[in-house]
């Protein structure tokens, strides 16, 4: 049996939609962060929020890195 990694990946996504009341603006920076070793993602309609959630990530994963039901 393969030992369990000694490290947690992520794979962080971000981009901004227009508005469709005005095509001209461009929207706040939206974000995803997926977490490779068990398929998670949390998603945020903000960078602040992205970035509070990537200071603790361990957190939100558990100990056991299981699977669990999204957060948004």
């Amino acid at each position: 049996m393969k030992p369990a990694p000694t490290y947690i990946s992520f794979l962080v996504r971000m981009w901004r939609e227009k508005s469709t009341e005005q095509p001209e603006r461009v929207g706040d920076w939206q974000g995803e962060v997926e977490h490779i070793q068990s398929g998670r993602r949390w998603k945020f309609s903000n960078m602040e929020a992205l970035t509070r959630f990537l200071c603790n990530p361990l957190s939100r994963i558990g100990p056991a890195e299981e699977p669990k039901e999204d957060q948004s």
